[in-house]
């Protein structure tokens, strides 16, 4: 049984109790985390660590909090009555629970962003994402003679099994913009946040993109751009490319609709998640290399707002 230590740490600024983890020995990938014997969330380990957090946590970890690890199937050591401190309270000033076994046997999950999610979409989602998708094509197109298109997750789940991602929990587009340079991409972006607002509600995204929401879901908007060089895509992707190809695109099957993706969609989902793009992997998360930390830094700046 390899040894596991369990540290506990809470960030007041933003309530998040976040947990990080270290395996003294063993090589496993991913680690399963149950809550009082319900699946939690399954992390990755890298170097032998892991971390995962619970975001608006404004209240305390009810005492009787049993956290229990699994690896291929082997159950690690386990720690018991995590407590938070005595300040972490509810925003209203009064003590409250987290109450995390209800949100499990409600069969949500706690998903890679902090949040709890429903593991598999309602068909009423999936047709709300997708009527969102198709106004936000029609609107972009008109007014800004842009190609909307679907990428990074909400792409591999067309591409790989015609549906949404099973535990997936947003959904990702992006507008090609014919800008060539980061900062001329930040100006147009705001063009286009203005615009948007007359029609429907938008957000601005802390990594750049802009979120659209009606219907009472959001799609996250990315802005996407080729700079000579590369093919850029928010701050999450930065993509050798030796040229694009404006008005070719990939045609997909979502959840029984109609999709587009850029040509060259097989080559981004190597690039986006490894040779191993087709076997699900619920842990995955997106690594920042020098570019994209570069346009991340420009790109979440939304002071001229």
């Amino acid at each position: 049984m390899a040894n596991l230590k369990l540290n506990v740490k809470v960030s007041f600024s933003d309530h998040r109790v976040r947990f990080s983890g270290e395996l003294s020995d063993g090589d496993f990938e991913s680690i399963l985390v149950n809550y009082n014997g319900l699946p939690l969330i399954t992390v990755k380990v890298v170097k032998r660590k892991f971390s995962f957090y619970i975001a608006n946590a404004k209240g305390r970890m009810p005492r009787n909090s049993l956290f229990t690890f699994v690896c291929n199937g082997q159950q690690l050591c386990d720690s018991s009555c995590v407590v938070l401190p005595e300040d972490a309270l509810h925003h209203g000033g009064d003590e409250q629970e987290l109450n995390i076994q209800k949100k499990l046997e409600e069969g949500l999950f706690l998903n890679k962003k902090g949040g709890f999610s429903k593991y598999k979409l309602d068909q009423d989602v999936k047709k709300a994402y997708l009527d969102l998708y198709n106004e936000l094509k029609y609107f972009l197109k008109r007014e800004f003679n842009f190609s909307v298109h679907v990428t990074h997750g909400t792409l591999l789940g067309a591409v790989r099994c015609e549906d949404f991602i099973d535990g997936d929990d947003d959904f990702d587009a992006l507008y090609l913009s014919r800008k060539m340079h980061v900062d001329d991409v930040v100006s147009e972006r705001k063009a286009v946040f203005d615009t948007l607002k007359k029609e429907f509600k938008v957000r601005q995204g802390t990594t750049g993109h802009i979120k659209v929401i009606k219907y009472g879901i959001t799609i996250d908007l990315m802005p996407a751009w080729y700079d000579g060089e590369q093919l850029n895509i928010s701050s999450f992707t930065s993509m050798d490319v030796s040229e694009i190809c404006w008005d070719s695109v990939a045609y997909h099957c979502l959840a029984g609709e109609r999709v587009t993706s850029l040509f060259c969609y097989q080559n981004f989902l190597l690039h986006q998640y490894g040779k191993e793009w087709k076997t699900p992997d619920p842990s995955y998360r997106s690594k920042h290399g020098p570019k994209q930390k570069k346009n991340l830094e420009i790109l979440k700046k939304w002071d001229n707002f």
